[in-house]
């Protein structure tokens, strides 16, 4: 007998249930260990936090332009230096382009 997709839905969904606190606590073991360990990936949480407070996170990129191109479309926040909240406004192409420069 095949299970529908509402059963296979419900079956994990009580999987998770009875099993939360174990997922939960491997979640936060792994999370904990690359956050303790990745200096790069401790810097970004840092400041995309910090930048949540001050507002810069939901400041509203619609009514901004890519700093290069001055295009308006899928528009994306370019951090120069993680040890600061300054940010730079680039289109996704743009700031792709500058990720390829620095690799």
């Amino acid at each position: 007998m095949t299970q529908t997709k509402a059963e296979i839905k419900e079956s994990d969904r009580q999987y998770y249930l009875k099993n939360r606190d174990k997922i939960l606590a491997k979640q936060t073991a792994r999370w904990k260990k690359k956050y303790k360990e990745d200096p790069v990936f401790r810097a970004k949480r840092q400041l995309r936090d910090k930048s949540r407070v001050k507002g810069h996170y939901m400041a509203n990129l619609k009514q901004e332009k890519c700093s290069e191109c001055d295009s308006t479309k899928d528009l994306h926040r370019h951090h120069p230096s993680y040890n600061s909240t300054s940010f730079i406004i680039l289109c996704r192409e743009c700031h792709n382009k500058l990720h390829a420069q620095n690799e």
